[in-house]
């Protein structure tokens, strides 16, 4: 058996105070550093190198800042809300009534919005959520050390090196073919998974102590692990060059769905395997294999055979075109049916296909593996694996206007249903229909797209005497007014504090900061009110 060992995982990225970051100036220029602290009339204090004392900043010079170092993914969430004036979270729904909407998040905790200010609602329940994130390049792999390996066991004494890569921080350690591991740090190892878990354990840049058997002769060595072209940034996994798979391995449930989004710079062109048992520098053995181009992509069908693994059958499963919804940015869904045998890929919510692999599933393990084929810039964010029932989506995206100003209820399915959404009574939904009023499981729901709130007749209206009675009180909160919208493609340039805090995979909330400290960024939301986010959660603040 042999094992080409070219990454391991960074440990997890602890999150430093302050964090760094860098802020782009209305101007178009801008500053790496570290804001340390925020005052609604100075702005933002900033610490440069090249700064004595730092200095302030004043709000209306940003035009935006981003946060650099791991970010707090916090729990994974089943639902997620869209509002009317643009923003999105990821949320447990706790319950909706006739006067508002309350969510819990791990990131600002119970929230609050007004019915009218929902766009379109997904429920969550409907599978398990196994993997979300990334959370840091922890447990991708982002090192590497340069060897192939070869024999193993207790019988041979260890793992043997097989081959020594050029330019490799083996070759500069001193490797040479026919040395035998026999221990990483201190510890023993007999088998190659032993070796790898091990060196997994360290970080880019470390020195690994490795012990070895050269003939009958011990060696030790002081091995650097070398950095592959892959970083974190806003809670994107960003790749800037060719070659070096990083990957993670999972456990994936019987049918599955593994979506992610990935957004390039110029031509894309990256590789996605999942469900593989191994990864290698270039390729991904025994399962499936995604790749990326910028209006296309392929899915082939990757087996190990003959010499020991090296080889390998690809044949071609699934090959579609499609055309993104947000210029160079898309969202894709991969839908695994192991009983029917079938893959269906979705993107940006919509159904592209589904096809049969007649061979049957080659997965024989559960590893994810990302491997760049272009030196442009890619970026992959909101990698999610979770549980599916199987049953595909009518591949509609939801409609932002309702229909004829009803609420609208799509299933998994393919079924939908129009009327007026009453409330959530978890485990069910209340809809009044024409023919009465229904409870349909949530769990059995896609998505509810609510119908735009009417306009409110202005005070002395004669319509506001003769409409209908106002509602009655006693939900879950009084009815705020109208929402604005307080950010959606707005000029940049000179701003009035308001702006776009990105979540990461949690979504995007606007408002107007108010305090700022290593632990929580208290904002002004139209929808929620005061707002304490997790300033761990923050990835980027972009001001209009």
């Amino acid at each position: 058996m042999r094992v080409l060992l070219t990454w391991v995982c960074l440990g997890t990225v602890a999150l430093a105070a302050p964090r760094a970051a860098s802020v782009q100036f209305s101007d178009g220029t801008s500053m790496r550093g570290q804001m340390i602290g925020f005052d609604a009339k100075k702005g933002f204090q900033w610490i440069h190198p090249s700064v004595e004392n730092g200095l302030w900043i004043k709000v209306p010079a940003v035009r935006r800042l981003q946060f650099s170092g791991g970010m707090d993914a916090g729990k994974p969430h089943g639902g997620r809300v869209k509002f009317s004036n643009g923003d999105e979270l990821a949320a447990d729904i706790i319950g909706l009534g006739p006067d508002g909407l309350a969510v819990d998040t791990w990131f600002a905790g119970k929230l609050t919005a007004p019915r009218d200010s929902i766009g379109w609602l997904v429920p969550g329940g409907a599978g398990k959520v196994i993997y979300q994130g990334p959370k840091g390049l922890g447990g991708w792999g982002a090192g590497l050390i340069g060897v192939l390996l070869g024999d193993e066991g207790e019988l041979n004494g260890g793992v043997t090196i097989q081959e020594v890569m050029e330019d490799g921080p083996a070759l500069a350690a001193g490797f040479k073919v026919g040395d035998i591991v026999t221990h990483v740090n201190g510890k023993k190892v007999a088998m190659t998974r032993e070796m790898i878990r091990l060196v997994k354990e360290n970080n880019p840049g470390d020195v690994v102590k490795i012990r070895a058997v050269r003939g009958n002769e011990p060696r030790e060595f002081d091995l650097r692990l070398k950095s592959l072209n892959w970083k974190m940034e806003g809670g994107a996994l960003v790749c800037q060059g060719i070659g070096g798979m990083i990957g993670r391995e999972l456990e994936w449930p019987p049918n599955a769905e593994f979506s992610f989004d990935f957004e390039w710079t110029n031509v894309p062109s990256m590789e996605v395997a999942f469900l593989s048992d191994k990864l290698r520098e270039a390729n991904a053995f025994n399962g499936y294999k995604m790749r990326l181009m910028q209006n296309s992509f392929q899915i082939l069908r990757q087996t190990a055979h003959g010499g020991g693994g090296l080889a390998f059958n690809s044949a071609m499963v699934a090959n579609a075109q499609f055309r993104p919804k947000a210029g160079r940015k898309a969202s894709f869904s991969v839908l695994l049916n192991r009983e029917k045998k079938q893959l269906s890929v979705m993107v940006d919510g919509k159904l592209i296909r589904t096809w049969t692999d007649k061979a049957g599933f080659p997965g024989e393990g559960g590893a994810i593996g990302l491997y760049p084929r272009t030196a442009n810039v890619m970026k992959i964010s909101n990698l999610r694996l979770r549980e599916w029932n199987g049953v595909l989506p009518d591949g509609k995206n939801p409609d932002p206007n309702g229909v004829d100003g009803k609420d609208k209820i799509h299933f998994r399915n393919g079924d939908s249903l129009s009327g007026q959404v009453k409330a959530i009574e978890k485990p069910n939904l209340i809809v009044a229909t024409e023919f009465g009023e229904v409870k349909v499981a949530l769990a059995n729901i896609q998505n509810i797209v609510f119908a735009p709130a009417k306009p409110k007749p202005a005070e002395g209206d004669p319509e506001d005497e003769k409409g209908d009675p106002p509602p009655e009180r006693g939900g879950l909160a009084p009815t705020p007014p109208t929402v604005p919208v307080v950010f959606q493609n707005a000029p940049l340039g000179a701003n009035d504090g308001v702006a776009t805090f990105h979540l990461g995979p949690a979504g995007r909330l606007s408002g107007q900061m108010l305090i700022w400290d290593e632990a929580a960024i208290t904002i002004d939301s139209a929808l929620f009110g005061q707002v304490k986010l997790k300033s761990g959660a923050v990835s980027s603040i972009q001001f209009r």
